[in-house]
């Protein structure tokens, strides 16, 4: 019977080709934009959800492009080292903390008589931990960005830089 079925399925498609290719092109493409919508939104759902409070963050993010252009998407960056950060918080009630960030930087860094080319730094505000919730190996998160010029590394950082010993208290210097 589903010989039968395919047969006269067959016929069907050859006899009016036209239909059937405009048939199947609008199902592809419906398809296609289907799986690229649902892809899109799992992509944005996807940024902060694995902080404690995820649902409450929001990210601005800042063109630069001519006023008279259409920006491109590279034209976007997060960046939070102007004045609307504070200005927010002071102007809207709902806004808790603002964290301002400051560009990824190249970094060369020296430790004694090593020295390491950093890529990808970020410098942030000393609420950082109010708002994110990163777990710190050592250190208090309410207190470790509090003071200028201290530094918050991953334990592969501080592996590459320190060794085995203790990384906290240990001095740095960026040039």
């Amino acid at each position: 019977m589903l010989k039968n079925y395919l047969t006269t399925a067959w016929r069907n498609l050859r006899k009016r080709a036209g239909f059937a290719a405009i048939n199947v092109l609008g199902l592809a493409v419906g398809l296609a934009c289907c799986l690229l919508i649902g892809l899109y939104i799992a992509d944005e759902l996807s940024f902060d959800r694995f902080h404690e409070n995820g649902e409450r963050i929001y990210r601005m993010k800042h063109t630069w492009s001519a006023l008279d252009e259409t920006p491109a998407p590279d034209d976007f960056a997060v960046w939070g080292s102007a004045a609307p950060g504070p200005l927010l918080k002071d102007e809207f009630p709902e806004v808790e903390h603002v964290v301002r960030f400051s560009g990824q930087h190249r970094m060369l860094l020296r430790h004694e008589d090593r020295t390491f080319q950093e890529e990808n730094y970020l410098f942030a505000d000393s609420n950082f931990f109010d708002v994110f919730s990163f777990e710190l190996l050592r250190g208090d998160p309410g207190q470790v960005l509090m003071q200028p010029d201290v530094i918050v590394l991953t334990a592969s950082a501080a592996q590459r830089y320190f060794g085995d010993a203790d990384p906290i208290g240990q001095t740095m210097m960026a040039y």
